[in-house]
């Protein structure tokens, strides 16, 4: 790859400028799918349990939420949309199973009627009549939306960034599938919050709120609690005058073990790192993107080991990828071109073809969702199927945990290396399992995880340690 760089100093920040060329694409051309009327965010999920991922999008023109069902082989059905409400401009989706029978249900940050909104899942694939639950902030105009268990309670609650008020509303879940009248934090005067991530910073065990603020140029940390939402006083870091956060993700950019934040900064075309101090974010190091991005990503894309950055840049329209050093600096950005009419705004990654390599969908405003497959020349290793070997999970969806059970084993089987991946292809648990007459059963524990879909892939060895052949791969679905 031939590039050029230069290195300046804005504000006490290092910025990385450069230009890349010539570099073999990660990806094969996009492809879109109509999604309905301005997608501006969207999640994945598989909303029917066929074990095929499908994605979900928030169209904040359409007033709806549109469902796009898998086919397993990265191509998708034609759309289904839901209503939010009259009004409502749904701006960010996501999906977990709030009502705890099973089924992933969709949430919205609805910026128009200034509220939450809830549509629960029926199992295959179609949805209840949404819900709306105020934000409790006036004319808060809510931009973002993230699920987890703020109060420690077991049940899942929601986070909204309210970008005209200023804050950040906390609605409590039931459990049940509706949620009390929410608790507001305020993250600083003329703040605009428009993005919101959760992880634990400080390694308390309690998830923490990290706010990309537009308005500031700061990112907010909200750090938890327990019981009762957040702490009093959240901290803020200042990025400089000209860079307009709009989007924030949280990963391990540097490999010590601890989340570090990202953004992506729509005022000077930037992503900045916050390297994560265990005592607090260090200053943020900032290194060029495309035009205008507004959503930001961590994942291992070109499957080296490192965590790489992507951006959705609806100023181009393209999305532009940097890949990682693996010490928290990354290489100059290559960008990625949508189609003709497309402004990406939100993206993520997720396998939707099953190849076990991570691929990008994108919610185009023009009306899409856009779809590159990897296309990393990594071959996987390939490994005879096991004829005859079975394996189950139970319960799934799973909560707590999940029983794994194997059944079918060759003699020659000792053992069975099973391990859990995120939707980023990222491995984030290993188990082993000792394989007797022909079976093994172990808890694969899921306390921790974010909800979502993940899979367990299933290698069996023998008693020397080399490979013995693959089992199926399982999904599991995390609430």
């Amino acid at each position: 790859m031939a590039t050029t760089s230069t290195l300046l100093l804005v504000g006490g920040l290092v910025l990385l400028v450069g230009t890349a060329q010539a570099q073999a694409s990660l990806f094969a051309p996009v492809v879109t799918y109509p999604a309905g009327s301005g997608p501006r965010s969207l999640a994945v999920a598989d909303i029917n349990n066929d074990g095929k991922t499908d994605v979900v999008t928030a169209n904040q023109n359409g007033n709806t939420v549109g469902v796009l069902l898998g086919n397993g082989n990265g191509t998708f059905q034609a759309v289904a949309t839901y209503s939010t409400g009259a009004a409502s401009n749904p701006y960010d989706i996501a999906v977990a199973d709030v009502n705890d029978d099973g089924w992933p249900d969709l949430l919205t940050a609805n910026y128009g009627s200034n509220s939450a909104g809830v549509l629960l899942g029926s199992g295959n694939g179609t949805f209840q009549a949404a819900v709306s639950f105020a934000t409790g902030v006036t004319n808060g105009a809510p931009t973002s939306i993230a699920v987890t268990d703020i109060t420690g309670d077991g049940k899942l609650d929601l986070i909204t960034t309210n970008s005209l008020g200023y804050s950040i509303s906390i609605f409590a879940g039931s459990g049940l599938g509706s949620f009390q009248v929410p608790m507001s934090y305020p993250v600083g005067a003329n703040a605009a919050p428009l993005d919101v991530s959760v992880a634990d910073l400080n390694s308390d065990g309690r998830p923490d709120a990290v706010v990309a603020s537009a308005g500031s140029n700061t990112v907010t940390v909200l750090l938890g609690r327990g019981g009762n939402g957040y702490q009093s006083g959240p901290y803020s870091v200042g990025m400089g005058a000209s860079f307009t956060p709009f989007g924030v993700a949280t990963g391990d950019v540097n490999g010590d073990g601890r989340p570090d934040v990202v953004t992506a900064n729509s005022g000077n075309n930037t992503v900045s790192v916050l390297l994560n101090q265990g005592t607090g974010l260090g200053a943020a190091a900032s290194f060029q993107s495309a035009v205008s991005p507004v959503n930001i990503a961590v994942a291992d894309l070109d499957l080296d080991g490192r965590p790489d950055l992507l951006t959705a840049n609806p100023g181009d329209p393209a999305i532009a990828v940097l890949l990682g050093n693996g010490n928290g600096t990354f290489q100059p950005f290559v960008k990625y071109l949508s189609n003709t009419g497309n402004q990406p705004t939100s993206l993520l990654v997720a396998d939707v073809n099953g190849d076990g390599r991570p691929d990008v969908l994108t919610a185009n405003m023009g009306g899409t969702v856009g779809v590159l497959l990897n296309a990393t020349g990594k071959p996987l290793a390939v490994q005879a199927a096991l004829p005859g070997a079975t394996a189950t999970l139970h319960p799934n969806p799973a909560a707590a945990y999940a029983t794994l059970t194997l059944g079918g084993l060759p003699a020659l089987v000792a053992q069975v290396q099973a391990t859990l991946l995120d939707a980023t292809g990222r491995a984030v648990r290993q188990y082993a399992l000792a394989a007797r007459q022909g079976s093994a059963r172990t808890e694969v524990p899921t306390a921790g995880l974010a909800p979502g879909l993940y899979l367990l892939r299933l290698a069996a060895l023998d008693a020397a340690g080399a490979p013995a052949g693959v089992l199926p791969t399982q999904r599991l679905s995390v609430r």
